[in-house]
This record gives structure tokens, C-alpha cells and sequence, in this order.
């Protein structure tokens, strides 16, 4: 495991950090990957910026009660009523097709419900099935007048420096201004979700829908939407997005407990990511679903895939200074065509601009879906990502950039490595695609579909 990581878990073990309170909320889990992110930042001292707290709802007023609230409410609770599962799809997992937005992760899931599904779409005003096929949602942002959360900024400071102190001679860091600015941020995000969530408390409590689908548990809204919902005996489901191994933050705890803010099911890509993951649901409650947005895309893809020695690097969420560097004398030593792909919740124009000035195409969800990229390059490179995984599945070979992590719950542990160019040129043949894709297979499994729909039918239909 990465040394960072294993710091962190043990550090909120033994500091008993989830029985932490602000006031009267819990505020830990809400906390922790920001968190996270900040010491990194603050150790590698790179320029990456965290993402969570800029994504703010202006959520003003004292009431509820006011005229276009009472009419958006009233909107909020007609489009839903009686619908068995209600998606909610997460802002940084929305990509677009020709013109229309949509979440790969839960589209083809919606579509099977049919009328018996709804939305909750944060901030964005449409999204769609993978057909194109627009499903109607609401911009709140404005629109709804929630209870304010009140808080005193001198105790967020109070809070802060406690949480810095707890981590700061372990990392051996000083923290900079930097650092508590953003944190103080985040915590006051984290009040503003809070205040909003009284909303969702409100209509949920009439909706009561059986199931609730997340692409994305930890969004700070969403935690707050999952801890409403186990209180309402709502069945709260998380389908796989991405990475849940060892390698990211709100998948990873050292401390057993039943976290209200924790979906009680999830639905994983494979084998490998059933076996790999820690107790973050109960065993029993993990199922392997496959992948249908990727299914879908290999059986549509399969005559664009293109051979031109190209190269598609994909970032991480967290430091990529590695692939970075990796990028640019790939680029002065060879004449292969590179790409780099930013994450989806961090594009730094920095990174961008220096990309471009060494001649390497830059592209990122705004431009263009993952798998366009995928089809379009005969190398992919990255640290640490699940589009590895994907990449196989589409016979294409794939290597890890080696980080310091030997976990065995690694998604980089059964893929090759390579630690330079000099590596990578050597060893860029390591399979040909028919073992490229039989290894994809152990990561994905193919056509679970109906499968993935016949679990969740089961999961609504248990009294």
C-alpha cells in the first residue's frame, strides 16, 4: 500500500478520528478524503488543487416556505412519486455524447427501470440514457431556500488545528496557509450540504422509493443523501466507478463500524475487486455486476480500434508528477503520437499549458468519452487507474507506472509494470490482445447485465 495512505488509516485508528464531532455532527467521514488530498498536496508540495469544496450550492435563507420553494418541492416530489429506484448521478462522472449528458455508470440501469426509476442529477439540467433518450432534471442551485447551518469560525479553526496536529508530526510536515484555507473551506462545504440535506430529508420521507443507485458514494451531498436514507430503511446500492482498492481514501478503513454514511450494498466491476475490497459494506452485500457501459462500448467499438503505435497516458486523481515527466521525454526521445488524459476532477490548466508547450495533446472528459481515446492508441500508461483494467478488455496493452505500492488489493499488482521510457520501449509488446483481453475478463466480467438488474430487482423486492 502506498506509504501515504497506511499513515493516514492508522493515524484516524488510533486517534478515534470518527467519533469526532463539530458541533453535533460526526464530521470525519465527510472529512477525510479532502483530508487526505491536502497532506499529499502539502507533502509532494505540487500545485494539484483540491476539488471538493469549490462545487458550493448558495444555499441562503432560513426557510423552506418561500413561494418557489413550496413550487420547486412540490416539482421534486411529483417526478418521483412512486418510483421504485431513484439514481443520483455524480458531477464528475457525467461525460457527453453528442451534446447530451449523461452517467455511464447508472444510464443502462435507469433505462431497464423504465418509468419505475427517476433521477436526483446535482446541478446539471439534463442527462440522458446511452441511447440519447433526455430524462428531465432541475438546476437547484438558487432555486431552494434550506435552514442555514450556523457555526462560529473560530471553532472551525479550533477544529482544524487539532486535526493538523494529529497529522503533522507523523508526516513529519508543517502545514502552510494554504492548507487550512482549503480545509476551512471544505468544512464549511460540508455545513452547506448539510443544510441542504434537510430537503432531501424532507422528500425522502414522503418518496420512500425502495432502492437509491450512487455512482459515487462520497460526494459530500451524497453521503448526507445515504446517511437520510438507512435511517428511512431505504436500501442505499453503490455501483463501481472506478478504483476501490487499496489505492483510494473512502474505500480503505482500519476501524470496523456500520458508518450511516456508507451505502449497505455494492455492485463491483469483477472478481478481483470483490476479493480486494476491505469491509467498507458487509461481505455478503457485494456483488459482481460487471461493467454495462463498457460492455456496451466494446460491442460498438470493436471495428474503430485503430493501430498507430500511439500512446494514451491517463492521470490520476492524486499526484502525477511521475506521469507527467514520463510524458514529456517519451516525447523528446521518440516519435510515437501521445495523448494525455486529465482526470475528470482534476484539470489544471498549469498542467495543460506545459503539456502543450512540449507538443502532447491534451484531452479530458470535456472533450471526449474514455473510450474514444482508448480505441484511438495501441499503449496505455498510467499510475494507478481503472481504465487499465478497461483498456485490456479492448485487447489494447496496458502498463502501470510504478508507484510505492505493494499492496496486494492494488489494482496495478497482476498488470505489467515499467519504472521509464527505456522500460516501457522494451517491454511494449508484453501481450498480444488475446491475452490482453482474458486477463480483462478477470477485472470485468463480461455480460452481467441482467444479472446486475436481477440483484437489484431482489434487493427492492426483500421485505
Amino acid at each position: 500500500m502506498n506509504r501515504y495512505v497506511e499513515i493516514f488509516l492508522d493515524v484516524e485508528k488510533n486517534a478515534g478520528l470518527f467519533n469526532e464531532c463539530l458541533y453535533d455532527l460526526k464530521i470525519w467521514p465527510f472529512l477525510r478524503l479532502e483530508m487526505f488530498r491536502l497532506i499529499e498536496r502539502q507533502i509532494k508540495s505540487t500545485n494539484m488543487i483540491p476539488v471538493c469544496y469549490r462545487h458550493k450550492f448558495n444555499s441562503v435563507g432560513n426557510t423552506l416556505m418561500d413561494v418557489d420553494a413550496r413550487r420547486y418541492c412540490q416539482q421534486f416530489y411529483n417526478r418521483r412519486v412512486g418510483k421504485d429506484v431513484l439514481f443520483v448521478n455524480s458531477k464528475h462522472r457525467m461525460v457527453q455524447k453528442n451534446g447530451v449528458k449523461f452517467c455511464p455508470v447508472t444510464s443502462t440501469m435507469a433505462k431497464h427501470f423504465g418509468d419505475r426509476g427517476g433521477y436526483i442529477t446535482h446541478s446539471y439540467q439534463q442527462t440522458s440514457n446511452i441511447d440519447g433518450e433526455s430524462y428531465w432534471d432541475v438546476n437547484y442551485d438558487n432555486v431552494i431556500k434550506s435552514p442555514k447551518f450556523s457555526y462560529e469560525e473560530t471553532d472551525i479553526e479550533a477544529f482544524i488545528n487539532r486535526m493538523a496536529n494529529q497529522f503533522s508530526t507523523v508526516y513529519n510536515v508543517i502545514f502552510d496557509a494554504d492548507f487550512f484555507h482549503d480545509l476551512k473551506n471544505q468544512i464549511i462545504y460540508i455545513f452547506e450540504c448539510r443544510s441542504f440535506s434537510y430537503f432531501y430529508e424532507e422528500q425522502l420521507s414522503k418518496l420512500l422509493p425502495k432502492a437509491i443507485v450512487f455512482s459515487s458514494y462520497y460526494e459530500i451531498i451524497n453521503m448526507f443523501i445515504i446517511d437520510i436514507a438507512n435511517n428511512l430503511g431505504i436500501n442505499t446500492i453503490e455501483m463501481q466507478h472506478g478504483i476501490i482498492g487499496a489505492e483510494h481514501i473512502p474505500y480503505n478503513t482500519k476501524v470496523n463500524g456500520n458508518y450511516m454514511c456508507h451505502p449497505r450494498y455494492m455492485f463491483t466491476y469483477g472478481q478481483f475487486d470483490k476479493e480486494t475490497m476491505r469491509p467498507f459494506v458487509k461481505k455478503d452485500n457485494i456483488y459482481i455486476t460487471g461493467n454495462s457501459y463498457l460492455n456496451y462500448s466494446i460491442d460498438n467499438y470493436s471495428e474503430k480500434s485503430i493501430n498507430n503505435d500511439g500512446v494514451l497516458i491517463v492521470a490520476f486523481i492524486n499526484n502525477n508528477d511521475a506521469l507527467l515527466r514520463f510524458a514529456v521525454e517519451l516525447k523528446k526521445r521518440t516519435k510515437f503520437p501521445i495523448t494525455y488524459r486529465m482526470h475528470p476532477e482534476r484539470i489544471d490548466d498549469a498542467e495543460i499549458r506545459f503539456l502543450v508547450r512540449h507538443g502532447i495533446s491534451v484531452t479530458s472528459s470535456r472533450c471526449s468519452l474514455i473510450y474514444d481515446d482508448i480505441v484511438k492508441h495501441d499503449y496505455i500508461i498510467s499510475t494507478c487507474s481503472t481504465v487499465l483494467h478497461e483498456a485490456l478488455c479492448f485487447g489494447k496493452n496496458v502498463f502501470s507506472l510504478e508507484l510505492d505500492i505493494d499492496d496486494e488489493r492494488s489494482i496495478t499488482k497482476k498488470l505489467p509494470r515499467i519504472s521509464n521510457v527505456d522500460d516501457f520501449i522494451l517491454k511494449r509488446h508484453h501481450f498480444n490482445k488475446t491475452d490482453c483481453i482474458k486477463l480483462g475478463e478477470y477485472f470485468y466480467a463480461r455480460n452481467q447485465f441482467d444479472n446486475a438488474c436481477l440483484v437489484l430487482e431482489q434487493i427492492i423486492s426483500a421485505k
